[in-house]
């Protein structure tokens, strides 16, 4: 933790100049602990390709925009403690690697995060605090900014329990989490109904605008619902890390706000600790990602370890998660919705054209099931593009359908999207365990519960 230098703690150390005021590193036994320490901030920004010698260590380097990063947040509120990542965060293993999976921990007990962009997003921050709005001519300077790409300013944001937004620079304009959400929401609605455009398609043109706002509405809700892992996967998506371990480092820090009792393995992969604190989490929903299967008896259902999960549709998304029961011969998956092929009925076809007209202007040709083709690849939808008709929807699979069409749909009621939900495609079994074929994603519209089904 950096602190003020004073007569008891730091006068005989290195500094460094912060604010106009000398600041040193403290150890673990001058400060109070986590819990007590109430009145922290953590510094949130995006590192960059250039560094700079450390203050701290001659033998190490940080990111030039480490102390730019702690100009800003000192212009914009009084602390009496600053964690900080080049810091903070020790250089030697395995303290690194443990120090890491507190982050989800160190920035939940954290007073505030203090998010910082790069310079020319003051000008949107100026206009909140002038005007209480954003100027479409202002969201180009969002988008472009590096911060939502990272990996870990993910789990940094979501589990904050305050946010504030400043800008590099000598601006001393700031904006909180819930302003910043409100305010380039309403601009960007209003840019989509002046050029015509609907949400999707704003959404394609504004990337990193659109997985900011994600993140902020994760961050808004996350007192009271329930983080999937579904969910912290889907907001991973566009998302750059270092190595793979970070990747997956952020996801658990993410879902796991409290220090995770569940330790890597030695030698194992990072996907597999993922997977193991989902686990004990009670949560499966990691299952709904593409990719291979395990190939182990009783194991089809798991994911083989990758460097990138990929959810099948890294749609916002809500629920509590998959809840489920492991055996040694299947998963025994809750709340699944079974459905079997068949035409879908003109009262579903109704509530999808409906859906896709609401607040959009749907510029796409085709029937529904080509149109909502479109709207799912505009949402990065990856899938091989084919679709089975149900009575009550459609469900886009990863891979080509099977021929045979011998097969059920196994929707998630845990885990929901606006009009649809991840899904599995099975091949029913004469035990009633059934084997996965697939998955994909089903639109429709979505019941609150279902049964339970057994897949190996």
């Amino acid at each position: 933790m950096l602190v003020r230098r004073t007569p008891d703690i730091g006068a005989d150390r290195r500094s460094v100049q912060i604010g106009g005021q000398p600041w040193v590193l403290t150890t673990s036994a001058e400060i109070p602990s986590l819990e007590d320490a109430v009145d922290y901030v953590c510094v949130s920004y995006a590192w960059g390709d250039r560094t700079t010698p450390h203050p701290f260590n001659e033998h190490a380097s940080m990111s030039d925009r480490t102390m730019p990063a702690l100009e800003a947040t000192a212009r914009s509120q009084h602390f009496s403690a600053l964690w900080v990542d080049a810091f903070c965060i020790p250089l030697e293993e395995p303290a690194r690697a443990q120090c890491l999976r507190w982050m989800g921990a160190i920035f939940a007990r954290a007073s505030r995060a203090v998010v910082v962009l790069s310079e020319p997003c003051a000008v949107a921050l100026e206009q909140i605090r002038a005007t209480q709005g954003v100027e479409a001519a202002a969201l180009p300077s969002l988008d472009d900014d590096p911060w939502v790409t990272r990996a870990w300013t993910y789990q940094e944001l979501v589990n904050a329990r305050s946010v504030r937004f400043v800008a590099e620079g000598r601006s001393t304009a700031w904006a909180d989490g819930d302003e910043l959400l409100d305010y380039v929401g309403h601009a960007v609605k209003r840019y989509g109904e002046e050029h015509g455009l609907d949400v999707h398609e704003i959404r394609a043109k504004y990337r990193r605008l659109d997985g900011l706002e994600d993140l902020l509405l994760d961050w808004k809700t996350a007192d009271y619902m329930e983080r999937s892992a579904y969910q912290a996967v889907s907001s991973m998506h566009r998302r750059e890390a270092g190595r793979p371990d970070d990747h997956f480092n952020a996801m658990v820090g993410a879902i796991s706000p409290a220090p995770t009792a569940v330790a890597p393995l030695r030698a194992e992969h990072p996907a597999d600790h993922f997977m193991r604190v989902c686990e004990a989490n009670g949560d499966y929903s990691f299952i709904y990602t593409a990719g291979p299967r395990s190939t182990a008896s009783g194991r089809g259902w798991r994911p083989v370890a990758v460097d990138r999960f990929q959810a099948v549709l890294p749609w916002h998304s809500f629920g509590e998660g998959q809840s489920a029961k492991v055996h040694s011969t299947h998963i025994e998956l809750n709340g699944m919705w079974r459905l079997r092929p068949r035409p879908t009925a003109q009262t579903a076809i109704d509530s999808t054209e409906r859906w896709l007209r609401i607040g959009h202007a749907d510029h796409t040709q085709g029937d529904v099931a080509t149109r909502l083709l479109a709207r799912l690849r505009l949402a990065g939808f990856l899938g091989c593009g084919e679709y089975m008709e149900l009575a009550e929807g459609f469900f886009y699979s990863q891979s080509p359908l099977p021929t045979d069409r011998q097969v059920v749909v196994a929707v998630a009621t845990g885990v929901r999207m606006v009009h649809g939900a991840p899904a599995l495609l099975l091949r029913e079994g004469e035990s009633e365990i059934h084997d996965l074929c697939d998955v994909g994603v089903f639109i429709g519209k979505v019941p609150d519960a279902g049964d339970v089904i057994c897949v190996r």
